[in-house]
């Protein structure tokens, strides 16, 4: 079950945005929807240290595959997040408990 989303959820340019993580969150799931198949590119970072997110490029990805990266995340902090995502692709952030028992790919405390 989703139960919170982090700001506005579709990206479709160059944008930073700030997340705030919730209490007792660990673990914040970022999902990029692919758009166009094999012609889509999107990557979002913490701009404080550069830390990668979550990346897709040009390869076997098909139109309206989602794509999900889970990020190690500190409760109540407050991410600035730099996203470049072109060809019309989204990027969402979903958390839930079932979601912080998952380990993180990427680990940004």
């Amino acid at each position: 079950m989703i139960v919170g989303t982090g700001g506005t959820n579709d990206y479709n340019q160059k944008t930073t945005i700030q997340l705030t993580i919730p209490a007792g969150i660990t673990v914040v799931e970022a999902g990029i929807r692919v758009a166009v198949t094999g012609h889509t590119g999107c990557v979002i970072r913490n701009t404080a240290n550069n830390k990668q997110w979550a990346l897709v490029t040009n390869r076997n990805v098909q139109a309206g595959d989602i794509e999900r990266f889970y990020i190690g995340v500190t409760p109540l902090k407050t991410y600035t997040l730099f996203f470049d995502c072109n060809q019309g692709s989204m990027a969402m952030f979903n958390w839930s408990d079932d979601i912080n028992r998952i380990t993180p790919n990427v680990q940004d405390y």
